[in-house]
């Protein structure tokens, strides 16, 4: 068996620290854009929620003017019943 020369042992170590390396920031990476990934989900689920937020905001103040304005006819009415009763 022949003894490993100092080149090949020097190529050796070379290759696998460039591929330990290489795996680290790949590895880094994909943590990154993963990061990156979910806080653009959260912040897009976060503009869907204040969008359904203001939507049912538009929906309650709806429902509150309609409201107004059937008190208002039925105070209407009562005053002027009461005028012509009188």
């Amino acid at each position: 068996m022949r003894k490993a020369s100092r080149g090949f042992i020097v190529t050796v170590v070379v290759t696998v620290t460039v591929v330990i390396v290489v795996v680290t920031v790949v590895t880094d990476v994909t943590v990154v854009v993963t990061v990156v990934v979910t806080v653009t989900v959260v912040i897009v689920d976060v503009a869907v929620v204040i969008a359904v937020v203001a939507a049912v905001i538009t929906v309650v103040a709806a429902v509150i003017t309609v409201v107004a304005a059937g008190i208002a006819a039925v105070v209407t009415v009562i005053t002027v019943g009461c005028c012509y009763c009188c």
